[in-house]
């Protein structure tokens, strides 16, 4: 399952893929979330090519 088509996967499984943050655990869900009318919040990502 290579959701970046053949050879350019943006997860673990790919031989090349350094994750620099422990923040944040990849395919963990993320939260909290932003909601209409509510709290907003935001996530600063880097994808490095």
């Amino acid at each position: 399952t290579d959701a970046y088509q053949t050879t350019g996967c943006y997860n673990l499984l790919c031989s090349g893929f350094v994750q620099t943050n422990n923040r944040i655990a990849i395919g963990a869900a993320i939260s909290p979330i932003s909601t209409y009318n509510g709290g907003q919040f935001d996530i600063s990502l880097l994808v490095w090519k």
